[in-house]
């Protein structure tokens, strides 16, 4: 890649994992310490270099930012809950996290939005601002995943009716055969009897 590939602000990180997947790719686990800005650029070759100038995060508690901390922490939780694949674990870690910036970005790494919006996100250093853009975000996020679980449980549902039915026909089928025997055997012993006498 060269500097026309990458974005201008980016966030300084430590590689705290390296995991080698078994069809070639690698996936890389990290740890965000600051963002940063590409002031120069130094070096294409072997690698890329520039300066970079450290930005910092503007998050002022208001009254506003508390209710949206709140606010976000509610959806965030809700999110967790309807997400089969999330562990209820990450509603204790999410609770933990203190800091409006760093709880910003804990939620922007794990939504589900594209590159662009991520991006957005990243070169946002208002907390608050950035907390906003992720209410939405995870409100979108909470209406789609509750339109899933109504339909998962639509479907589940209807396919409990449907077995229910059909088992309560097969019940109905047995008990009227059992029935009809009874009739058989019942009319042979009445003509069983009018034989003898």
């Amino acid at each position: 890649p060269d500097f026309n590939d990458i974005y201008s602000v980016g966030t300084a990180a430590s590689i705290l994992k390296v995991i080698k997947m078994p069809q070639g790719p690698i996936h890389i686990v990290v740890h965000g310490i600051a963002r940063f800005k590409i002031l120069k650029r130094a070096a294409t070759e072997p690698y890329l270099k520039a300066t970079v100038q450290p930005l910092n995060v503007k998050a002022r508690m208001t009254k506003k930012l508390k209710a949206l901390i709140v606010n976000v922490r509610q959806m965030a939780d809700r999110v967790i809950a309807l997400s089969p694949n999330v562990p209820e674990e990450a509603s204790v870690l999410l609770e933990n996290i203190e800091n409006p910036s760093a709880l910003a970005d804990f939620l922007a790494a794990n939504l589900t939005l594209d590159i662009a919006r991520k991006q957005q996100l990243l070169e946002e250093l208002d907390a608050a601002k950035r907390l906003e853009r992720i209410s939405l975000a995870l409100a979108n996020q909470l209406e789609v995943l509750e339109l899933s679980h109504k339909i998962q449980s639509r479907v589940r549902e209807s396919i409990e009716k449907n077995q229910r039915e059909y088992f309560l026909q097969e019940q109905l089928k047995a008990i009227q055969s059992e029935l009809g025997r009874e009739d058989r055997q019942t009319e042979e012993l009445k003509q069983i009897s009018k034989n003898i006498k």
